[in-house]
């Protein structure tokens, strides 16, 4: 089985395309079921992809994937109520096979959101719970309060997760999935110049290219090596769109980060400020 999880954050409406409709979506699913990939990423939030994704998984893969989705970690009880039921008709799911807290803060333990889905885990309506989160003290807070999951970012250039979370995690038997691993694009050829990230968030992709000895257009695969040659991590979420692209994705995550590469990783140190990759504090 795959270690990797197909994200649809790409489903919906993303830069400047339109959202992807289920006869689109149905030749990726056959790639990643082809693949061994059998985990699927998605949120209400996601642009209408809940609702695509659950038409192609009852037209033709019914037992194929397991789906995990989101609620919101500000919302109360009645509202996460109302979010599970609606996820559970547009997926065409009798379960959420795992449902995050999205966004977690380190007061997961006491949220409403929580508590509704213990409720909806009881009546047979969620599998799995877990967090969404972005730093360190909201990973530990999730694990504290003795949830299944946490999904977290981790990627060359914010390591943040590796020093205490990951091995916190292993110890509490929680599972970790990470995402950004391309760092939502900087690490790869086609954001060079993207004004969201400071100029010393590309200084430092530049030289973390430089030092690994790979060019632009193969980071993108060295990226994802690394995220998944830690084997405290479960899996690493992939966003894309296509076939072609999926099986890139699949290609280098057959391939272990080699060792020199690994060693090097290991040293380097970032200069810009790992608040920067906090997607909250953009346009602040």
């Amino acid at each position: 089985m795959s270690r990797l999880v197909l994200g649809t954050a790409a489903f919906g409406p993303y830069a400047g395309q339109p959202a992807l409709q289920p006869w689109e979506i149905i030749p990726l699913l056959r790639a990643a079921a082809d693949a061994g990939i059998r985990w699927i990423d998605t949120a209400p939030s996601y642009g209408g992809a809940e609702e695509a994704i659950g038409a192609a998984l009852a037209y033709r893969f019914p037992n194929e994937f397991l789906v995990a989705t989101k609620v919101a970690a500000d919302a109360d009880y009645l509202t996460v109520r109302a979010s599970v039921r609606r996820s559970l008709a547009q997926l065409r799911r009798e379960r959420l096979d795992l449902v995050y807290v999205h966004n977690a803060t380190t007061r997961v333990r006491s949220s409403p959101a929580l508590d509704a889905l213990r409720r909806a885990h009881d009546r047979g309506q969620v599998g799995r719970i877990g967090a969404t989160v972005y730093t360190e003290a909201e990973a530990l807070a999730a694990i504290e309060a003795d949830l299944n999951v946490i999904q977290v970012p981790y990627h060359l250039l914010d390591r943040r997760m590796r020093a205490t979370v990951f091995e916190a995690a292993r110890h509490a038997g929680v599972t970790v999935y990470v995402r950004s691993v391309w760092a939502r694009g900087l690490l790869t050829p086609r954001l060079i110049g993207d004004d969201r990230f400071p100029v010393e968030a590309f200084a430092d992709a530049e030289r973390i290219r430089f030092r690994l000895w790979t060019t632009w257009e193969q980071l993108p695969d060295v990226a994802l090596q690394f995220a998944l040659h830690d084997d405290r991590v479960a899996g690493a979420l992939i966003g894309v769109r296509t076939p072609q692209e999926l099986d890139q994705a699949v290609q280098a995550a057959t391939r272990r980060l080699p060792w020199w590469r690994a060693a090097l990783a290991a040293t380097w140190r970032q200069n810009s400020d790992p608040k920067a990759w906090d997607p909250r504090t953009w346009g602040a």
